[in-house]
């Protein structure tokens, strides 16, 4: 059989990603997942951070506010339709989070300054006749250290639910924020690069096996035991999820509703309480 021209190899390829529906994203990660199949999840709503402060000056919020890029990927879609790699945001909707005035104007001043990463859609609301760009802010999770890297990845961090009796044993799932791409994780290390103290490190582990996971801002290195290779995350920076986001419990992919449980992260199953759980 006849080998693919290079040009023709690069198209075939490209068009496989785009059937996949896997998009471009930021960043790198040194340590290939080859060894580890992904599996794939329909991402719901974009992940968010905030990338400047809007300096213009002329009346609110046709100006004045952030605007916003999504975590691991070169563009996102704006409330108006277009793609870009940043959007404009006049107006920030916080009340799905419960919050107090006061914790909502100290949270919004957070996501501001890009100590807080969301979960949100952006939507074009009407104002007086304008069509002002808007967030719906869905989950926020709040940084930990402070510390920050362009080059790495953001992932959230949930237990799997096995034990093992050797290592690496894959005892955490990894989801990419804003993909379709999840798999098995071996270790996770929240203070070699983030220089975390270590009530820092316990606030992040405590977060990390409460059912809410843990954002992880990080990039990954191979590890080795009886077992095989594995790999450990190490992070740059955490985040653990603000109190009252999204009213439940995270479920894996999804957030479970008031007044139900998580029974099954893997596929994402809430039930209520005593109800029986499809494994």
């Amino acid at each position: 059989m006849g080998r693919l021209a290079p040009s023709r190899a690069v198209t075939i390829v490209i068009l496989a990603c785009l059937m996949a529906g896997i998009g471009l994203t930021g960043g790198s990660d040194p340590v290939r997942a080859a060894a580890v199949p992904w599996s794939v999840d329909r991402p719901r709503s974009a992940w968010l951070e905030v990338t400047r402060p809007d300096p213009r000056l002329c009346p609110s919020p046709m100006c004045g506010g952030v605007f916003v890029r999504a975590l691991n990927r070169w563009q996102l879609r704006c409330a108006d339709g277009h793609h870009a790699r940043e959007c404009y945001v006049g107006q920030v909707d916080w009340s799905a989070l419960g919050l107090d005035p006061d914790a909502e104007a100290r949270l919004g001043g957070e996501f501001t300054a890009r100590r807080v990463v969301v979960r949100g859609a952006l939507f074009a609301e009407d104002l007086f006749g304008r069509s002002i760009p808007a967030l719906r802010v869905d989950e926020a999770w709040r940084g930990v250290t402070g510390s920050r890297s362009l080059r790495d990845g953001f992932w959230l961090v949930t237990p799997s639910g096995i034990v093992c009796i050797t290592h690496p044993c894959p005892v955490l799932n990894e989801e990419r924020l804003n993909s379709r791409r999840s798999r098995a994780l071996h270790e996770i290390d929240l203070a070699s690069r983030s220089d975390a103290s270590s009530a820092q490190v316990q606030e992040g582990l405590d977060a990390l096996y409460s059912g809410a996971g843990l954002v992880v801002l990080g990039r990954h290195r191979r590890v080795e035991g009886p077992a095989g290779i594995g790999f450990e995350l190490v992070a740059q920076e955490f985040y653990v999820r603000v109190a009252g986001s999204g009213g439940g419990e995270r479920c894996g992919p999804v957030a479970c509703g008031p007044g139900l449980e998580c029974c099954n992260p893997l596929m994402g199953i809430c039930v209520e309480p005593g109800q029986v759980c499809i494994q």
